[in-house]
């Protein structure tokens, strides 16, 4: 897994899109973001996308950017990218990750840059191995070794699909650089079971081979209840049908499920409520 490291401070548009776009992947994953913005609501909308959070004060970028080094290297980050850093670059940084430093401009541009970067890392790293036969491969170069497969540095690749529930469980909060670090905390944001925004480039849970039915719709008996029995719950059922197969074929499997609850559930009741009125209303009529 190739892990890179996004430093925003502004509104994190691109660094929002560049999480969301790798949050399922299985070769590149957004380690962390790092800021200086210590709004709450800036590290909340990062929450979807399972993205680590490290919010610093302005002064441990100046007074202290050797920790926050110490974090990015500590973490396995190779790449840097900056979403409208606020704040200069810290110099030791900077020396750190020569050449391993990419601007996102835009947020729809903003996956490939990433994508471009780590294809040129690649490139370079090749040219220098054949120059140092006894320097480790990279991981591309592992899976097409044993995938008997030519290794193209110029081409993205991509390593089995993990498997489903086997991501490591992360604290929930920590903190940074020891009890004594001033300005520093620490945020993981756990996905919520909920699924991802498919995006272009990404695929489903389902397009990943996660197999499972999809749940019931139940979109036949709700049109024939809102016909037949009590319009309004019908209509409620037809709406929770229709959510059933979008949210599956999304990946959201939950969600999917909790339609098709829903949806039964409104079937039901316009199905009861039907019967009552039907029975209400033939002795109401006989006594008028």
């Amino acid at each position: 897994m190739r892990k890179i490291a996004i430093f925003a401070s502004g509104s994190g548009d691109s660094a929002r899109r560049v999480s969301s776009f790798f949050s399922e992947g299985n070769r590149i994953s957004v380690e962390m973001i790092v800021t200086n913005n210590q709004d709450d609501s800036f590290a909340e909308s990062f929450t979807d996308s399972g993205a680590t959070v490290a919010t610093f004060a302005d002064e441990m970028f100046a007074e202290r950017p050797e920790d926050i080094l110490g974090i990015l290297k500590g973490r396995g980050v190779e790449l840097l990218a900056i979403d409208k850093f606020g704040l200069p670059l810290p110099e030791v940084i900077q020396k750190e990750y020569a050449e391993r430093i990419v601007m996102l401009n835009s947020p729809d541009v903003a996956p490939n840059a990433i994508v471009d970067a780590f294809t040129r890392i690649d490139s370079e790293g090749t040219g220098k191995r054949n120059a140092d036969p006894d320097k480790p491969k990279t991981v591309d170069e592992e899976w097409a070794e044993t995938l008997k497969m030519d290794y193209d540095p110029e081409q993205v690749r991509a390593t089995p699909p993990p498997v489903p529930g086997a991501h490591p469980a992360t604290p929930a909060s920590e903190t940074i650089g020891g009890k004594n670090a001033p300005g520093a905390s620490f945020r993981q944001n756990q996905q919520d079971g909920r699924g991802f925004q498919q995006n272009a480039g990404v695929q489903s849970n389902y397009a990943q081979g996660n197999a499972e039915p999809m749940p019931p719709t139940y979109l036949v008996w709700s049109v024939i209840c809102t016909v037949l029995c009590c319009l309004i719950p019908g209509i409620v059922a037809i709406i929770f049908s229709s959510q059933v197969s979008s949210r599956y074929f999304g990946g959201d499997i939950e969600g999917a499920r909790r339609a098709s609850r829903n949806a039964e559930i409104w079937i039901i009741v316009s199905f009861v409520l039907g019967v009552l009125s039907s029975t209400l209303y033939l002795p109401i009529m006989l006594i008028a």
